[in-house]
């Protein structure tokens, strides 16, 4: 009888740690972590004969000069990389990879920004809505309590110089990221599905 019951405290214990295991890990190697994901990729990143890319921007100044920015992402399972190509009024061309896992991300830490892409100026588009029209947005999101836990790999080439000095770079860690939209309605989409992948790959509010 003793020998039974050992049995059966240690099938107990043993049922109870797959369980655990389960709900930390199972659901990020299921169908509604890929389905997420893979609505995200074929939405937001450029894609022949479908998506034109929701990450792709552009952004006049006064003066009629274009700030373009391409963002897309890649991703396995809960391991993400965010590509950012930037292009400053023709002087300036920026690359940014950011690599980063879904389960660090801060679900409390998103915080968006609305400007108008025919004005450049308008940082606080959402403060004087009369004035502009908020066509696009950056989304920013943060890691669990600000640690340095995404990758972040930045090449800056200065295209109207010669030289050495004609550009930088370098790879560091940094808490903070961001998404690009050009259009404010499936920015709120694909937020909901952003969040959905956190959640699915353990992500949880920072504590305080």
């Amino acid at each position: 009888m003793a020998i039974r019951l050992k049995l059966a405290r240690v099938a107990f214990l043993v049922g109870m740690s797959f369980c655990v295991i389960w709900a930390k890990y199972g659901r990020a190697d299921g169908t509604n972590l890929s389905q997420t994901l893979d609505w995200m990729d074929s939405t937001y990143n450029p894609h022949e004969g479908g998506s034109f890319g929701y990450g792709s921007v552009q952004l006049l100044s006064s003066d009629s000069a274009q700030e373009t920015i391409n963002d897309t992402f890649s991703y396995i399972g809960c391991e993400i990389t965010l590509t950012s190509h930037i292009h400053y009024f023709g002087q300036i061309d920026t690359t940014a990879i950011y690599k980063f896992n879904l389960g660090d991300i801060d679900p409390k830490s998103l915080s968006s920004s609305d400007t108008d892409s025919q004005y450049f100026g308008s940082s606080f588009c959402g403060l004087a809505a009369p004035q502009f029209t908020c066509d696009t947005e950056q989304t920013e999101f943060e890691t669990v309590s600000d640690k340095p836990l995404i990758d972040e790999d930045f090449h800056e080439v200065f295209t109207k110089l010669t030289g050495k000095d004609h550009e930088s770079g370098g790879k560091s860690k940094t808490f903070v990221a961001s998404f690009y939209f050009n259009d404010l309605g499936y920015a709120g989409r694909f937020k909901i599905a952003f969040l959905h992948a956190i959640d699915l790959c353990g992500g949880r509010p920072s504590p305080f």
